[in-house]
């Protein structure tokens, strides 16, 4: 019994943050963020009230997130990480790590997961200039740092557990 508790504690973040986009659309869910990346299958070396840090594909990552708002909630992520000599399959990695954040935090629709993957990971492997695209209310600005990292930052016009960004992310 003891060992059924357990499992159902340790999977049950993953299953709910996997379960976020079909609720329906009324109900506000808030998902910790570190729970998205765990979720992502990122393995994390800190988490921390502004940043988390993680290292993922032979690459270290920095991810502040940000919140205008009293409760927390998450409205800004930038991603940061060393773009230099990434594999097509190291790039198309990133950018599923990258979707299943936008679909997370940023309340996308499943649909949109696909054409964010294939657009970050082209921008990666072709180390294009900074670009930005909108997928539906989440703007994605991908840039090159003055440091040599790549940047990707996630925004989005409302606000974070208010019609219509219900299930979004927090700190």
């Amino acid at each position: 019994m003891g060992h059924m508790k357990t499992f159902q504690s340790r999977f049950l973040p993953f299953f709910l943050v996997g379960a976020a986009l079909m609720l329906p659309q009324g109900q506000a869910t808030a998902f910790p963020f570190g729970q998205v990346l765990k979720s992502g299958k990122v393995p994390l070396l800190a988490v921390h009230a502004d940043w988390a840090g993680f290292t993922f594909v032979n690459r270290t990552f920095q991810v502040d997130f940000k919140s205008h708002y009293d409760n927390r909630k998450i409205n800004e992520i930038r991603m940061y990480f060393s773009d230099r000599n990434l594999t097509e399959a190291q790039a198309i990695t990133i950018s599923k790590l990258a979707a299943h954040i936008a679909l997370n935090c940023y309340n996308l629709l499943p649909e949109r997961k696909a054409v964010i993957q294939e657009w970050i990971a082209s921008w990666l492997i072709l180390n294009d200039v900074s670009q930005q695209h909108t997928f539906g209310p989440l703007l994605l600005d991908a840039q090159h740092t003055s440091s040599g990292d790549a940047l990707l930052w996630f925004t989005r016009t409302g606000v974070p557990g208010k019609s219509p960004w219900v299930n979004h992310c927090t700190s």
